[in-house]
């Protein structure tokens, strides 16, 4: 895990992703720290899909985040995929920008860690100010009924024009 370096999840939260967050006034909520009581997966699918932001973790192939991920996808809401150095990316979303973090070695992550802090800060910006920055599903697959469904329930799009 993160931890068998010394980074473990409430390190990297705390050092890496907060600061990262702090000048867009984002309040980080990780899923085991929503006190309320009810449902967990209820209140964690209502995060999903209503924060402005996600940050995507997809270190240890966990298969609640490739779902929480996937939503996040079609609703093209903005998010920002993070990982391991030392792990591989899933083939179907390898296409998207991931930030790779190196945490094989305390002493070779601690002098990276305002890169790591100002690559996440660069992404978060990216995708909060330009809507072709978010997640862009490739709905070729999909029938014309079902992509005309999906176009229909996302979220607009800003159209750019290009200069003549």
């Amino acid at each position: 895990m993160w931890r068998s370096t010394g980074v473990g999840p409430d390190f990297f939260l705390e050092y890496v992703v907060a600061p990262a967050l702090k000048e867009f006034n984002l309040r980080v909520i990780r899923a085991d720290q929503i006190g309320k009581p009810g449902m967990i997966g209820k209140q964690v699918l209502e995060h999903i899909l209503k924060s402005s932001l996600v940050i995507a973790d997809l270190s240890f192939h966990n298969p609640n985040v490739f779902y929480e991920l996937c939503l996040r996808h079609v609703a093209r809401l903005p998010t920002v995929q993070i990982i391991r150095g030392a792990e591989a990316i899933a083939f179907d979303i390898e296409q998207y920008r991931t930030i790779k973090i190196d945490t094989t070695d305390l002493y070779g992550f601690l002098p990276s860690l305002q890169t790591y802090i100002s690559e996440i800060a660069n992404q978060v910006r990216r995708v909060l100010e330009d809507p072709e920055w978010r997640p862009q599903p490739d709905f070729h697959i999909l029938s014309e009924r079902e992509a005309d469904l999906v176009e229909k329930t996302a979220p607009p799009r800003r159209i750019t024009e290009l200069p003549v």
